[in-house]
């Protein structure tokens, strides 16, 4: 990994405050916020708040709305949490969360350099060196997972995935007819063309949009992709300058969570989230609305990193981890006790253009393309069972779609990597076992299963700080978890809640952002 980008995934900046107004919302909800904002910002910056953006989040979420600076205020990391704790202090604010990004305007998107330091997500490499006789086969992990077996009874056809990344590049791997450009549209841009243009990147989308739906085109007879569900259709939502759409890059959580209230808006069956970093409360209520709106709902487990990265942690997701040709753990895979399934992820063949610009196929790996490879298995179980005969099966009982696939995946699938220590989920997919397994009953699940929704923490920080690390790092015995924090905070174990009461979503952020401290809260401290 190259110094510049190796200091942009560690120097996050600032994007936006994001709040939720206690309800009732009595009188004039926008001047009870934009009175919030001012007191915040004149508290904690010394300023006037005239020039900040007040932008409602969406229709179903009264009350809840960003707070955008002005372009040319930088607002560092601290003062973006004294805003934060400022703003909660107010009776009129419920929840106020600190949004950032990073900025990688002056870093090429590298396609074939070698592996480096990961971040929190697939960096765009390239991590194959050479391959194995069976993966120089493009369809090897469609052979893995039996999805050509299945092909005679449904290639996914009618079913809409809405696809979050860094857009798309016109390919002839990426089958054009099954691209929605009627409905595509860029959350960076703000407009309605989710192309990208040669100059600016965004390999990601391309490459993980053909592991979904590509066609029956080939570059040629031994460099080709052909996609899970080669009749579904994609929207493409652009929510980050260059791929892939880790939410430090460029996109942070505020454009990922615009873009699934999109897909509600224009009728997604399956949110395809090949990305991940950190949390926050109004992407998991999007996430929510989502799943209510029985919508089938992906992510990426995370790459490089010792543990599941946000969205995919959240209980409402279906986390996705990677295995390689031989059903082994892939080694850079996040991995942990809130994974679901796991999927190809290593060596899988799509499409991309190479640094000659010239329209490629090859192999790359990440849980990115083992989360496409299951949005486009959702799609071909969708199609086969029929999306109106499920709902007409389980919309009356309440019980999501998204819960009823996660069922049938655990129901259906292959044993887990061997020396998974129960961090890869319940195994394998096995599409052809899922098509034929039989639909679990509706009274099989919890009652009210969509009022469930409602509850459970939305942040971080309605847990004590130990219980907040040690959730994330899960992997680790919860007193070895205390041991290491107290070294890092240097504040004796037994005094660690009291003493970092109402900070612990900072904490967390630190502990994310900063690979040192994800290293010793994941391995303990460095000898010497």
């Amino acid at each position: 990994m190259s110094d510049s980008l190796q200091d942009a995934l560690t120097e996050p900046q600032f994007d936006a405050i994001t709040i939720q107004l206690t309800e009732p919302l009595d009188g004039d909800p926008a001047a009870a916020a934009r009175q919030a904002l001012e007191t915040a910002v004149s508290q904690a910056l010394g300023t006037s708040a005239a020039g900040w953006t007040i932008i409602p989040v969406h229709a179903s979420v009264p009350g809840a709305c960003d707070f955008l600076p002005p372009a040319d205020q930088d607002i560092t990391v601290a003062q973006a949490f004294d805003l934060k704790y400022i703003l909660e202090k107010q009776p009129a604010v419920e929840i106020a969360e600190a949004l950032f990004e990073t900025k990688l305007d002056n870093i090429p998107e590298s396609v074939d350099a070698p592996v480096g330091p990961p971040g929190l997500e697939s960096l765009g490499v390239n991590w194959f060196g050479e391959l194995s006789e069976p993966e120089r086969n493009p369809l090897w992990s469609l052979r893995l997972i039996k999805a050509q077996e299945v092909w005679s009874k449904t290639e996914g056809e009618g079913i809409t995935i809405g696809q979050p990344d860094s857009g798309y590049i016109p390919h002839p791997e990426l089958d054009d007819s099954r691209i929605r450009h009627d409905k595509e549209h860029d959350f960076y841009d703000g407009d309605d063309n989710a192309q990208n243009p040669e100059e600016r990147g965004g390999n990601h989308g391309l490459s993980t949009g053909s592991v979904i739906l590509s066609g029956h085109e080939h570059l040629s007879d031994e460099r080709f992709v052909i996609g899970v569900a080669p009749k579904a259709e994609i929207i493409p939502m652009r929510i980050t300058k260059k791929g892939p759409p880790v939410f430090l890059f460029q996109s942070g959580p505020r454009r990922v969570r615009d873009a699934i209230y999109y897909a509600i808006d224009n009728n997604c069956d399956v949110l395809s989230m090949s990305l991940g970093g950190i949390g926050e409360s109004s992407l998991r209520r999007a996430i929510q609305e989502a799943v209510k709106q029985y919508i089938i709902v992906l992510a990426a487990a995370g790459n490089g990193v010792p543990f599941v990265v946000w969205p995919a942690r959240y209980p409402e997701t279906i986390a996705v981890a990677a295995c390689d040709i031989n059903r082994g753990r892939w080694n850079l895979s996040s991995r942990g006790s809130t994974v679901d399934i796991t999927a190809p992820g290593h060596n899988v063949w799509r499409a991309y253009y190479d640094e000659e610009n010239q329209q490629s196929a090859k192999p790359s790996s990440g849980t990115s393309y083992a989360t496409a490879v299951m949005g486009g298995v959702a799609a071909l179980w969708l199609a086969f069972h029929g999306r109106e005969k499920l709902l007409q099966k389980y919309e009356e009982a309440n019980v999501p779609l998204n819960d009823v696939f996660r069922r049938a995946l655990s129901d259906s699938c292959d044993a887990p990597p061997l020396d998974h220590n129960g961090q890869f989920g319940a195994g394998i997919v096995n599409v052809k076992k899922l098509i034929e397994a039989e639909l679990p009953d509706p009274e099989s699940f919890a009652s009210s299963a969509l009022e469930s929704l409602e509850t459970g923490e939305l942040t971080p920080g309605e847990l004590t700080a130990v219980d907040a690390v040690a959730n994330v790092f899960d992997a680790v015995p919860q007193h070895e978890v205390a041991e290491r924090l107290a070294v890092v905070a240097n504040v004796p174990a037994q005094d660690l809640d009291a003493v970092l009461a109402g900070v612990e979503e900072e904490l967390l952020f630190h502990m994310v952002t900063n690979p040192a401290l994800r290293e010793t809260m994941a391995f303990g401290a460095p000898a010497g």
